[in-house]
């Protein structure tokens, strides 16, 4: 589904996740996690992945880090389908990004 928040799709950017863009406002975003379109396992590198697929998903849907958002807020943390210990360890890294607040929320 196209929108004016979001004009490319995860699918057609090739990305590991699929994220749609819900609001943006105030420079505060809310994404959503759908789910998973590679079949990735977790480790040491899944978030680094999840935040590499975020940025090119919010650049080329023409956000600009300086100016558009400041906190990005995620909803859809389930759909990774982790494992408690595995969500707990991701929620964490979350808190290491200095950019801007990455913030889990529930739906």
């Amino acid at each position: 589904m196209k929108n004016n928040l979001q004009t490319k799709k995860s699918q057609e950017l090739d990305l590991s996740f699929d994220l749609e863009i819900l609001k943006h406002e105030n420079r505060i975003i809310d994404i959503k996690i759908k789910g998973i379109i590679r079949n990735i396992k977790f480790n040491s590198n899944y978030f680094n992945w999840f935040i590499e697929d975020l940025l090119f998903l919010l650049d080329n849907n023409g956000y600009q880090k300086r100016w558009d958002y400041g906190q990005i807020n995620i909803q859809g943390i389930k759909n990774l389908n982790l494992n408690e210990q595995e969500q707990e360890l991701f929620i964490k890294e979350c808190k290491t990004i200095t950019n801007f607040d990455l913030l889990i929320k529930e739906e």
